[in-house]
């Protein structure tokens, strides 16, 4: 097998990530009017061509808009976002998310959880749900906040392979990076006992085959995440 020669980020590709990662954290929110390309160079001390290459490279993801004569303004990227700045969000890991992607993959979330649990209810064995089980198990004895992020994701991505759906398993895999992000702050605000404890109960409701006690119990923990008591948005200490 042929190797490939290791290379480091260019310049551009860091100034790239540390713009796309302060917008998609909120630092930098839509309609902002970005600094110029004099000044960027200035201040992040590299070539005005690393600055004007690097725009136009968050312009090809969706995050900047260039206007002629005018500046670069940041993106309404969740209404005008393409291929790649989906992939970017799933991809990010940077640290917080801002408050109107935090909604976004919240909803998504609730959506996504009412098909999978429809389907495990539906199709799983009892021996799939003895394998899930062993997921909680591990999730029960989780020491950190990483731990617990690390071990609901493995249960809820063997709940959706056992689901029997081709799909979703592949989605929720794609999302892990945000997902993760968000447990883990779930458990620096409140604790990781309720988060392994809603999750308990969603498998009991699973294996019982309560489809409407499992969609409620779903919809109530999101809807608390969303605009509840449980909120995981970035204002909130």
């Amino acid at each position: 097998m042929k190797m490939e020669k290791l290379q480091s980020p260019s310049l551009k590709d860091l100034f790239v990530d540390q713009i796309q990662n302060a917008i998609i954290s909120g630092q930098l929110k839509i309609g902002d009017r970005l600094p110029s390309e004099r000044e960027f160079a200035r201040q992040m001390q590299v070539s005005l061509t690393v600055v004007h290459s690097g725009l136009q490279e968050l312009e090809s993801r969706g995050f900047v808009h260039i206007v002629p004569r005018q500046g670069a303004y940041v993106s309404n990227f969740r209404k005008y976002g393409n291929a790649d700045t989906l992939s970017a969000l799933m991809d990010y890991s940077g640290g917080e998310l801002g408050n109107d992607v935090t909604r976004s993959i919240l909803e998504i979330r609730k959506m996504s959880q009412f098909f999978i649990v429809e389907k495990i209810i539906k199709n799983a064995s009892d021996e799939d749900f003895v394998k899930l089980g062993k997921k909680l198990a591990d999730l029960a004895e989780s020491k950190t906040a990483q731990e617990t992020a690390d071990n609901i994701f493995a249960f809820w991505h063997e709940a959706c392979y056992i689901s029997g759906d081709t799909i979703v398993p592949l989605t929720v895999y794609a999302f892990r990076n945000p997902v993760a992000t968000l447990w883990k702050r779930y458990c620096k605000l409140y604790g990781k006992e309720e988060l392994i404890e809603n999750t308990k109960v969603a498998y009991d409701l699973m294996v019982a085959r309560d489809l409407e006690g499992s969609t409620r119990h779903a919809a109530k923990c999101v809807d608390r995440a969303i605009s509840g008591d449980r909120s995981l948005y970035f204002d909130i200490k």
